[in-house]
């Protein structure tokens, strides 16, 4: 009867610290992306081709747009 009272009470502590553990582990919500751009000059995100703001998107330029739509979708994948 010891030896099944003792089982009994590891195999609670054992139940106990997996819950504890599992809440601990739960997924934080809060994060954040950062961009690192490598382009060389006047190619990618940084291209100084000159462009008309189009669609709410206010660069001036096609390399400041690109970046104006990446940085939008990084905002969104944060809120996610």
């Amino acid at each position: 009867m010891a030896i099944l009272k003792c089982l009994f009470s590891q195999n609670l502590f054992f139940s106990i610290l997996c819950c504890i553990s599992i809440f601990l582990s739960l997924p934080i919500y809060a994060t954040s992306i950062s961009l690192n751009m490598l382009n060389n000059e006047n190619e990618g995100l940084n291209d100084n081709t000159a462009v008309a703001p189009i669609g709410g998107n206010i660069g001036v330029t096609l390399g400041q747009q690109r970046q104006n739509v990446i940085h939008f979708a990084a905002r969104l994948l944060e809120q996610v």
